[in-house]
């Protein structure tokens, strides 16, 4: 997946249901603190369960979003530039 794609990229991030980094690029560069954050969003909405009810989550902020998506028993976190959005 080509994650620079994406309209609005900052950064991304790929990470194994325990949290361990596999890719990551742009603002989020081997960025653990914002990939232990996100995790633990992850993990409280699906209670542990990766995937199985929930798909996508936004967290979004005035200037950026994250968006998530679990897939595989992986994490695809995207960092998008939402200032020219709204």
């Amino acid at each position: 997946m080509s994650f620079e794609k994406v309209d609005g990229y900052l950064g991304h991030l790929v990470l194994k249901t325990d949290g361990t980094i596999l890719a990551s690029g742009g603002d989020l560069e081997n960025d653990e603190r914002i990939a232990a954050s996100l995790l633990k969003v992850v993990s409280s909405a699906t209670k542990g369960d990766f995937g199985s009810e929930v798909e996508n989550i936004s967290v979004n902020y005035p200037e950026h979003s994250y968006i998530i998506v679990t897939s595989n028993q992986k994490i695809n976190i995207t960092k998008r530039n939402t200032a020219d959005i709204y």
